[in-house]
C-alpha cells in the first residue's frame, strides 16, 4: 500500500511537505501490525535512516484511515524518547532551530527545483507552463521508482 501523506499543521517543520510512504501488511495481518516506511527522505526522530518508522501507531485494531491520521500526528508531535534517528532526537531536545532547519521539506531538491522553475523562465525557450508540466512529470516518475 502506497500513501502520500501531507501534514497540514502550520508551524511544524514538516508543514507543506508531501511524504510518500509504504505500508507493508504481513501474512499475519491483522494479528500482527503492519510495518510503515517513509519512501521520501525525512529527518525525524522516529524515522530511521532507511525510512523505517519507530512507532506502534499501526496496531492490529487500527484502521487504515486512523493509521494515516496517526502518522500525520507523529510528524506533528515527534517522540525523541523512542528515537531511531538519535541525531534528530538530540537536536529536537537541545537545538530546536537546527532540528527545524534540517527537518524542513524545503531542504529537498524537489522543492528547490520547483521553486527555481516558478521564478525563472525556461532555459529551453519553451513557455513556462509547458516546461513546468514536463518537470513535474519527471519528478513524479522519479519519486515513484
Amino acid at each position: 500500500v502506497l500513501w502520500h501523506v501531507q501534514p497540514c499543521s502550520i508551524g511544524t517543520p514538516f508543514a507543506g511537505g508531501i511524504f510518500r510512504m509504504r505500508l507493508v501488511l504481513g501474512k499475519d495481518f491483522p494479528a500482527v501490525p503492519p510495518k510503515g516506511y517513509f519512501l521520501t527522505k525525512i529527518f525525524h526522530p522516529n524515522v530511521g535512516h532507511k525510512g523505517e518508522i519507530c512507532c506502534d501507531v499501526c496496531g492490529p485494531s487500527t484502521f487504515f484511515s486512523l493509521s494515516r491520521q496517526t502518522i500525520k500526528c507523529l510528524l506533528i508531535h515527534p517522540n525523541p524518547e523512542s528515537a531511531l534517528n538519535e541525531e534528530a532526537g538530540r537536536l529536537l531536545l537541545e537545538d530546536y532551530a537546527e532540528y527545524e532547519s534540517r527537518a524542513h521539506p524545503r531542504k529537498s531538491w524537489k522543492f528547490v527545483l520547483k521553486r527555481i522553475l516558478k521564478k525563472n523562465a525556461s532555459p529551453f525557450g519553451e513557455n513556462y507552463c509547458h516546461y513546468f508540466a514536463k518537470a513535474n512529470i519527471f519528478l513524479n516518475v522519479f519519486f515513484m521508482l
